[in-house]
């Protein structure tokens, strides 16, 4: 097992909240952070402004299938952003954490 962090932007701070719980209570997530951003971005051809949380994931690297299958529930726009970020290293005990929490 293996510490992956994946990156996720919900609407508003409501839908991060319903999303970091529904990970934790499900064991797909050890921990979820989540912060308010402001993006910029491209859609139907033309640049958008827009205020959004993010969502960071802290969990193994087996979890991802399990974290989407979720997200196609919970989450309100079709076209979610989910990136997996591979920890190179991480401090002692994170892995055993881990383990206990996400089992």
């Amino acid at each position: 097992m293996k510490l992956s962090t994946y990156l996720l932007s919900c609407p508003n701070d409501e839908e991060a909240e319903q999303v970091s719980l529904a990970l934790v209570e499900n064991n797909l997530a050890a921990c979820v952070k989540r912060t308010e951003i402001k993006s910029v971005y491209r859609w139907e051809g033309e640049v958008k402004h827009g205020e959004e949380s993010l969502v960071i994931i802290e969990t193994s690297d087996d979890k991802f299938d399990q974290i989407v299958e979720l997200l196609n529930v919970v989450h309100s726009d079709p076209y979610y952003v989910l990136n997996a970020l591979p920890a190179s290293d991480t401090t002692p005990g994170v892995i055993d954490w881990l383990k206990e929490t996400t089992s």
